[in-house]
């Protein structure tokens, strides 16, 4: 089957990485994009859009059984940490069953699955990770994500898990949280408590829609870590997003992640080691500065601030 003639459903298809992946893969294939609250693609072709909550085991599942998919990319989550640590049924059944049901169809019909997960499988004390890494997670975030991969692998199925680490874009709904938190409280000249201890490699959603078409396009089979080219805290990246967008740095304090007030222990020194990405892939990770900037154009010409 020709790539033109290939299908793909991709879940998630509202969120920050989805709004930049499916237009990649607009001519290319038939897509298939389904979100709760779908984006409209008026300019695309070959993009058809569903509402569709994948929580809705049942809907899910009934929504697979009338038809046939070639390949899934699963790009939906709860990424909220705090949420997915009070709302445990909601977190699970977006992160785990949802991908539980969508590996068993992709080993049902010989499909590939491409799996979104997070450098949060692991604890965050010897960071950056390799792909073989020993996983052990903090949170119920991180649980439900190392479930998933699980079950993925058990599956039968064929499939890509890509592990990525601090995900940031603009997608439909005003850009990622962190960004928006920045933004916001430089509005509203509030303090931005910015931890000095919390590692991560960020990486700009284009990015990652880019590495992820390449892997579409590639024989690889098994887990990958995708991933910015900074191994970078919290401060600094919050600092760089201050140069980019020229925000008043008087508003950052430095802390410690402690100090920070979040409900919910994260891993401080996680991140991922990219060195089989810079092997097996032509897409160069991207620098905090590179993404920034890019973001800072996407957002201007999205008309926000």
């Amino acid at each position: 089957m020709s790539a033109g003639k290939q299908k793909i459903l991709v879940t998630g298809q509202s969120g920050i990485l989805g709004s930049d992946l499916v237009p990649r893969l607009d001519r290319m294939y038939n897509v298939v994009a389904v979100s709760r609250n779908p984006r409209p693609y008026p300019k695309l072709s070959t993009i058809t859009n569903h509402a569709l909550d994948i929580t809705q085991l049942d809907k899910l599942l009934s929504f697979l059984d009338d038809k046939k998919f070639d390949i899934i990319i699963n790009c939906a989550a709860m990424t909220d940490v705090d949420r997915c640590e009070t709302d445990r049924d909601a977190a699970r059944k977006i992160n785990s069953d949802a991908v539980a049901i969508l590996a068993s169809h992709c080993a049902k019909m010989g499909s590939l699955l491409i799996h979104i997960s997070t450098d949060y499988v692991f604890d965050g004390k010897d960071g950056p990770y390799t792909e073989d890494a020993k996983t052990n997670p903090i949170n119920y975030y991180g649980v439900t994500k190392l479930r998933a991969e699980e079950v993925v692998q058990s599956s039968g199925c064929r499939y890509i898990i890509i592990r990525t680490s601090f995900l940031y874009g603009l997608g439909a709904n005003g850009g990622s949280r962190v960004v928006r938190w920045i933004l916001d409280s430089h509005r509203e000249k509030k303090e931005i408590k910015a931890a000095v201890d919390q590692f991560s490699n960020p990486i700009y959603s284009d990015n990652l829609a880019d590495a992820i078409v390449e892997l579409l396009n590639s024989d690889f089979r098994g887990i990958i870590n995708i991933a910015g080219a900074d191994y970078m805290s919290r401060y600094e990246y919050i600092m760089t997003a201050a140069d980019i967008f020229a925000l008043d740095k008087s508003l950052i304090k430095k802390v410690t992640f402690d100090q920070a007030g979040l409900a919910t222990p994260r891993p401080l020194r996680a991140g991922l080691n990219i060195d089989m990405m810079k092997k097996v892939l032509k897409t160069k990770p991207q620098g905090a500065m590179d993404g920034l900037t890019m973001l800072r154009q996407a957002f201007n010409k999205a008309g926000n601030s």
